[in-house]
């Protein structure tokens, strides 16, 4: 099987188009013919429709997993249908990667490894989505790597992302180093009470 980044390309090139539809549920302000069988329901039922309208014109979707964690169960539910619905019509996902614990050193190697294909794909303004997804990072070191390559790969569209991405990691960094010994106190004293 080809690499992810040669099916996006090839998907770009067939479809002739670099344009990704985001999929951010927001129940609330759904068509109200969607919204009356609940928050599960109505993110599925949504999602099918964007997906059968869009999936001739665009390669890709990016379901933003955070507007799905907002609903809990159901939500992350309604992602993996929204995933599977997409894969079915023949589209590419792309996840939220980087806001993961668990995959953001791998999805930041990904990106400086690629960049130059990232930001080729993205147009003018395609490194803005890469650049605010690294405020989520939490280390001094990550910090100081996302400075340095931006300063060596500049992102113009995303020059104030970039400064808020790096003082929401100080932000974290900084709450890390003055709660993190409290915290991990608490966690193993309360721990075995959360059935841990």
């Amino acid at each position: 099987m080809a690499q992810f980044a040669d099916r996006l390309i090839q998907q770009i090139l067939a479809k002739n188009s670099r344009s990704i539809v985001g999929l951010d549920p927001r129940v609330d302000q759904m068509p109200a013919f969607v919204r009356g069988h609940g928050e599960y329901a109505a993110i599925t039922a949504f999602h099918e429709l964007v997906i059968e309208a869009v999936a001739d014109l665009v390669p890709a979707v990016k379901p933003q997993l955070a507007f799905f964690e907002q609903y809990g169960v159901v939500g992350m539910q309604a992602f993996e249908n929204t995933v599977l619905a997409a894969k079915k019509r023949g589209l590419l996902v792309i996840a939220d990667v980087m806001r993961n614990p668990a995959g953001t050193k791998l999805a930041w190697d990904f990106v400086r490894a690629h960049w130059n294909e990232i930001a080729n794909l993205g147009g003018a303004f395609g490194g803005g989505m890469i650049v605010e997804n690294t405020s989520s990072f939490c280390d001094a070191g990550m910090r100081d790597e996302v400075k340095d390559f931006f300063a060596a790969h500049h992102a113009p569209a995303a020059e104030r992302s970039l400064k808020q991405s790096l003082e929401r990691i100080n932000y974290c960094v900084d709450l890390k180093a003055q709660q993190g010994t409290q915290l991990a106190s608490w966690l193993q004293t309360h721990g075995s009470a959360a059935g841990e």
